[in-house]
């Protein structure tokens, strides 16, 4: 069978980021194919875990750029290639992650190599307006917890003057809710799960954005930690606890899901959920123009 050609709604980047893989292209970067540059921006930072070249399996596998341009949003995708504390099997690496300033930097010349993509200037000063008025959806799947961890943790401290964030509006982890990420972040894995609660950086992240919890059949995650979640959410009446993917996310909003697959490397293809989160965003919605 003929490999599948490149979609036309994506492109290996090379970003001027320290700390990702040193390979020509350090990044996938997709949009929706009627982005439009002049209207605020949805920018969804995907982590990869071990995946088998992660930079090629975003989008032949985890199909990244097809879910993105499936999603009718203003939205594009930054999925960085991290280095890796051993080459099968470890961890990725997430020191790029530790600072606001490289936070911003990787934001920012992401949606510049999607704005040359389109024809775009992609100058400084437009880099800088998309950014500041972009909203954020982190993405991590598998061991790519341990970055949305390090970017979650660098978020939390108030940024130095001059540095302008832009919000995360939402969090979406396939098959990684291990005993240290963010919404798990103060559970005693020790204690039984009757007593599990949020811990306020936990219920924190709620309070800001929405949480989608995404698991395939029999995994780690879902036999361990998703048992406390459960009783973590039923503590929390002022939550809205969604058993599947509303058609509307925000603040509040946590919805938990299992694919119908045992497949851990199909966690994130399996129903296109990554799509379906997307197009439930709050605002961010696609123009009736095309890309400009």
């Amino acid at each position: 069978m003929p490999a599948r050609a490149p979609p036309a709604n994506m492109h290996l980047a090379r970003l001027a980021v320290t700390g990702l893989v040193t390979q020509p292209a350090n990044a996938l970067v997709a949009w929706n194919p009627r982005l439009a540059l002049d209207l605020p921006l949805l920018v969804v930072l995907f982590f990869h875990g071990q995946e088998p070249d992660p930079q090629n399996f975003a989008w032949t596998d985890h199909r990244l750029p097809d879910q993105i341009g499936a999603a009718a949003k203003n939205v594009v995708l930054i999925a960085p290639t991290m280095r890796m504390t051993k080459p099968v099997k470890g961890d990725v690496i997430c020191d790029y992650l530790a600072t606001p300033d490289s936070i911003v930097t990787l934001l920012r010349e992401g949606v510049a190599a999607v704005a040359r993509q389109l024809g775009g200037t992609g100058d400084a000063a437009w880099i800088a307006r998309a950014v500041a008025g972009a909203g954020v959806h982190l993405v991590p799947y598998s061991n790519g917890y341990r970055a949305w961890a390090a970017i979650v943790k660098t978020l939390r401290a108030p940024p130095p003057p001059g540095i302008a964030l832009p919000p995360v509006i939402g969090h979406s982890a396939f098959d990684c809710l291990y005993w240290s990420s963010p919404l798990m972040d103060g559970v005693d894995c020790r204690a039984p799960a009757a007593n599990a609660r949020f811990s306020a950086n936990g219920k924190a992240l709620l309070d800001r954005a929405f949480v989608t919890t995404h698991f395939t059949e029999g995994n780690e995650t879902l036999v361990r930690q998703a048992t406390y979640l459960d009783v973590m959410i039923a503590h929390e009446t002022a939550l809205h606890a969604h058993p599947n993917l509303p058609v509307r996310l925000g603040p509040g909003d946590i919805a938990r899901t299992v694919a119908a697959t045992d497949k851990h490397l199909q966690a994130v293809s399996a129903d296109s959920n990554l799509s379906r989160v997307v197009a439930a965003a709050p605002g961010f919605d696609l123009s009736a123009r095309p890309s400009v």
